[in-house]
């Protein structure tokens, strides 16, 4: 049904609504009237003046109404409508916009933004339904910004008891990281690598692998860091010749550098492409040298990025990290659920499959 034909429908019930409820035997019967008060927004009215006033507030705030003076009356990210990013909110937006068929006293197209998001949200290789998009950030974002795309990030590398971070952007730059690459066998080591707008980025030719390194540190415990979130981005011409990007460590518990495939384990495997911007998630509780039992108490020691070659073949572009990110696992279960039914509200709205 079309919004028009069930903005009308919702109008006749407004403009003459009786509501009778039975009473018990030798009670009086109470009935309440209802007209029509508003075209733009919905009102709560009832014989409590006072529950009405916080209805009707609790209402317009929680919707990102805007006001007859243009203000916004929001508490949330629903206002941005279009855009709005936590997907947490998604199915009280489909709830409430859907049902109640009206955005005229928004400034944005409600229905579109929630369609918009639910049709860009990442459902993950392991069937986790992300907290956000996967778009990057800004090479010069927030440095304390913690927050990652699979869940509600708290706590975060920065915040959190034994994670640690690797941000390349604003005052804290890891300018003790390292960068290289291997051609005709020879390693050579932080030539081609700088810290460029925010970026730590390698500038290669005919290269058949990039690695990036980290400093040594007893910062980072595996027990408090279950996943790793890698900021990369690929720009080369070459892109059907890279095979795998390997990310190797070593630890307190194993000194000699173990690796994790990003094409077997990531959480989304991306192809790759001439011009590769993404999040690079890995279950690095799965890895048994990571060692994330808590009595272990182990330590990761450094960490290298390899971006390498098939077998015969080299690249050349620009190749660069953001940042290097030892997290809590904040995957949200419940995601999946709003998700199943923030597209049945849409369903039922619209009955576009």
């Amino acid at each position: 049904m079309k919004k028009t034909a069930i903005a009308k429908i919702a109008t006749s019930l407004a403009l003459a609504s009786v509501f009778v409820f039975a009473a018990g035997c030798g009670e009086k019967k109470t009935s309440f009237s209802y007209e029509k008060e508003s075209d733009e927004l919905l009102l709560f009215k009832s014989s409590d003046e006072e529950l009405d006033v916080f209805l009707n507030d609790y209402f317009k705030r929680h919707s990102g109404y805007v006001d007859e003076n243009g203000l916004d009356q929001k508490v949330n990210s629903v206002t941005a409508g279009v855009n709005a990013k936590q997907f947490f909110w998604q199915e009280w937006n489909a709830m409430s916009y859907y049902w109640y068929n009206s955005y005229d006293g928004y400034d944005t197209d409600r229905i579109e933004g929630i369609r918009n998001i639910l049709s860009n949200i990442p459902v993950d290789d392991y069937g986790y339904v992300w907290q956000e998009s996967d778009a990057v950030r800004e090479a010069y974002s927030n440095t304390n910004s913690g927050e990652h795309r699979m869940g509600w990030p708290f706590p975060t590398s920065f915040n959190g008891k034994g994670s640690n971070s690797w941000d390349f952007n604003g005052d804290s730059g890891e300018k003790s990281w390292t960068s290289g690459y291997n051609a005709d066998g020879v390693y050579y080591n932080n030539e081609e690598a700088s810290l460029k707008n925010g970026l730590y980025v390698a500038n290669v030719e005919d290269a058949e692998s990039v690695v990036f390194t980290s400093p040594e540190t007893d910062y980072t415990i595996a027990y408090y860091s279950p996943l790793l979130e890698l900021d990369l981005r690929m720009y080369t011409a070459d892109s059907e010749n890279i095979e795998d990007i390997i990310v190797h460590y070593t630890s307190t518990r194993s000194p000699e550098w173990s690796s994790v495939s990003v094409k077997e384990k990531a959480f989304i495997n991306y192809e790759f492409s001439p011009s590769y911007e993404h999040l690079i998630f890995l279950p690095m509780y799965a890895e048994e040298n990571w060692a994330s039992d808590k009595e272990c108490r182990t330590y990761i020691s450094q960490i290298r990025v390899e971006i390498k070659t098939k077998e015969g073949t080299s690249m050349s572009g620009r190749f660069a990290l953001n940042y290097v990110r030892s997290t809590f696992d904040t995957r949200h279960s419940n995601n999946n659920s709003i998700f199943i039914s923030s597209l049945r509200q849409d369903y039922d709205y619209t009955g576009d499959i």
